[in-house]
């Protein structure tokens, strides 16, 4: 049997992880994703990680996105992710990559999208912008071409990814059908890779059959269809709680 530890050590593969965020467990789920994330990364590669790359302000398109929808009524634009954000993200990237590394990681995909690829990179990411936007927004507040700038941007970018690792299979779906991707560079990698689901044996010591839900928005997060399924469900199994 190989010793995984030893053989990465003495043939080390050089990986950059980019991240806007620090590296902590603590701070919210996106934090201690980012940190298993990398965790599980120096398990098998020498892994280097720059600071974190906090993304700019476009104050000018806040401003006039502002004035449109707040004094006009008008569809603004989408101004965290303007074209002069995305191009001076991308630029940062270039700058902070150990020249060195072989190969590039991205924790989430959108704020990255105008990279200029000089090496093969991959990405880990729990859902696309689209998706993400959806569940978030009303589409009728927001330019329709602002939102498709940054969706085809952002296709672009996966699409020529090594491989782009989902926190589930629902993410990698919703993705390849927003998209109109063949999703074959598409994989699942659960929660930084390293976590398995639960048994799916719910029932508890007493019989009854028991569902957790959690989100900190509930409602955003489709907590009224959960509550609607358990509704349905409960009239069938009376021992579900």
């Amino acid at each position: 049997m190989v010793d995984e530890q030893h053989t990465s050590q003495s043939h080390p593969c050089k990986l950059a992880l980019i991240t806007h965020l620090p590296l902590q467990r603590s701070g919210g789920g996106v934090y201690a994703v980012s940190w298993q994330v990398a965790r599980q990364l120096e398990r098998h590669f020498s892994l280097q990680v720059p600071p974190p790359l906090t993304t700019p302000v476009d104050r000018t398109a806040r401003l006039i996105s502002r004035i449109r929808r707040r004094l006009l009524h008008q569809p603004g634009s989408f101004f965290g992710f303007s074209s002069r954000v995305l191009r001076q993200v991308g630029q940062r990237v270039s700058s902070v990559l150990p020249a060195d590394c072989r190969a590039v990681v991205f924790r989430s995909s959108t704020r990255w999208a105008s990279w200029q690829p000089d090496r093969p990179y991959f990405v880990h990411t729990d859902a696309c912008f689209h998706t993400f936007f959806h569940n978030t927004f009303n589409s009728d507040e927001f330019l329709g071409e602002d939102l498709q700038r940054i969706w085809d941007a952002e296709a672009c970018f996966l699409a020529r990814a090594e491989a782009v690792f989902f926190e589930s299979a629902w993410g990698l779906e919703k993705a390849r059908q927003a998209y109109s991707l063949d999703g074959r560079n598409f994989r699942v990698a659960r929660v930084a890779g390293g976590i398995e689901p639960p048994a799916a044996d719910l029932r508890t010591s007493d019989g009854r059959f028991r569902l957790i839900t959690m989100a900190k928005h509930f409602q955003q997060k489709g907590g009224d269809l959960v509550a609607g399924a358990y509704r349905q469900l409960k009239g069938e199994w009376p021992q579900l709680t």
